[in-house]
């Protein structure tokens, strides 16, 4: 509840990737979190994101026509040099969809961008909404 208070009220949300290293650390290790996390099998972990990677990329598919007649204002945040994720062509992708939507690339930033001190995520939904 205080998050959401910080956030509605326009105050910079406590940061949890604070430099440019432990950005590029969590874009690196979310790729292998199969291999790291202990209290549950790889392979069930393995097949647990392989299994919503892809049943969330079929529902988005048959979801298009629905995103197109969305009535609602929408923020897409991404780093510049995101290595985990196609986030910028995503973003295009679906700026050619939403009817209203901005698009808001954060200069050199990673994946990781929208928890780290390179965007001021409250600022950023402010001026959106």
């Amino acid at each position: 509840l205080a998050q959401l208070a910080k956030l509605v009220t326009g105050k910079k949300l406590p940061q949890v990737i604070d430099t440019p290293a432990r950005e590029a650390y969590m874009g690196r290790v979310a790729l292998t979190l199969y291999r790291r996390i202990k209290f549950m099998p790889r392979a069930t972990l393995k097949w647990r994101l392989l299994e919503w990677l892809t049943e969330g990329a079929t529902r988005l598919r048959v979801a298009q026509t629905e995103l197109s007649k969305l009535d609602v204002p929408t923020l897409i945040l991404v780093g510049e040099d995101d290595r985990t994720l196609p986030s910028a062509e995503e973003a295009d992708r679906l700026s050619g969809i939403l009817p209203d939507v901005k698009v808001q690339v954060v200069d050199g930033a990673g994946h990781a961008s929208t928890c780290g001190s390179r965007v001021d995520l409250a600022r950023a939904l402010n001026a959106r909404f």
